[in-house]
């Protein structure tokens, strides 16, 4: 079980580094046109590219690692299963785990 638990840990961790690292990307579509506009002519189907948002991320995998340890010393089972990633969940379930 605790070999079960530890592998669990670290898989959850390191998919919680991997989403946190991901950056949103922007659609942004190049405008093609069929001949180059001359200086003197505007282009009409040229757009100015939106500002990118900034994105919140959760917190760094040392305070979840502090967390999860903390909830398996204590044998706090639903607190160590919250912590896994999103991904983890999906992939076992509460009682399983």
């Amino acid at each position: 079980m605790k070999r079960i638990c530890a592998c669990l840990l670290v898989l959850g961790l390191g998919l919680n580094a991997c989403e946190q690292q991901r950056t949103p990307m922007t659609a942004s579509q190049p405008t093609t046109s069929p001949a180059l506009p001359s200086p003197d002519t505007p282009n009409p189907g040229a757009t100015i590219a939106p500002l990118p948002t900034p994105t919140e991320f959760a917190p760094g995998a040392d305070g979840v690692a502090t967390a999860y340890l903390t909830a398996w010393e204590s044998n706090d089972m639903l607190g160590m299963y919250s912590l896994l990633s999103r991904t983890s969940q999906a992939m076992l379930d509460k009682t399983t785990f």
